[in-house]
């Protein structure tokens, strides 16, 4: 569940230069929960034991960057076949172990991180200001996300439900359901 609060024009704006193909907010300099750079290896999210993987010869401690929101050069993912790229991964770890289903939270966050290695250049942390959901807990200051550009609840804490932080600033958006037939979990609107 995402907010946009900032204006997207900065980000058509971006340009793609040499090997970069899209943008991502990276785990090792964000004030992501997975900024500490143990953490944010690509070895926490793809089996380096697998040949496949060997071949490619990334670097296990390689920085991991975040999937959730990203901005491409469609031009390029058109010209390099991106998402033939990204079915081959995911179909292959059907077969074998590349990143299993548990790794980095499985899905597509692994092979994004195959595909786009060292093909991606860093997102301005506040166009990803995540984790939002990740705890009951309240990690930001609130100075900080009046700058941010884009709010993102990843995690099992969804702002409509009754123990999400920052459920302040989804009401400001929140707009209810006219007929009626959808309340919010958490309280009841009128």
């Amino acid at each position: 569940m995402v907010f946009v609060l900032g204006d997207v024009v900065e980000l058509f704006r971006l340009s793609f230069a040499g090997n970069d193909l899209a943008s991502f907010a990276d785990d090792c300099h964000s004030s992501s929960d997975r900024s500490d750079h143990l953490q944010a290896a690509y070895s926490n999210y793809i089996n380096f034991r697998n040949r496949k993987v060997k071949a490619l010869h990334m670097e296990r401690h390689a920085c991991s960057f975040n999937t959730g929101v990203y901005v491409v050069d469609m031009t390029s993912w058109r010209r390099e076949n991106l998402t033939a790229q990204l079915v081959y991964w995911m179909q292959l770890n059907t077969k074998e172990n590349v990143y299993g289903n548990e790794k980095g939270g499985g899905g597509s966050q692994p092979p994004m991180m195959i595909v786009f290695y060292r093909r991606h250049r860093v997102l301005d942390p506040m166009w990803h200001v995540r984790s939002l959901g990740a705890s009951a807990g309240k990690r930001y200051t609130d100075g900080f996300l009046a700058a941010a550009k884009l709010l993102h609840w990843n995690g099992p804490l969804k702002p409509w439900t009754a123990r999400a932080s920052y459920q302040d600033i989804w009401d400001k958006y929140f707009v209810p359901d006219p007929t009626n037939k959808f309340q919010l979990p958490r309280r009841r609107w009128s």
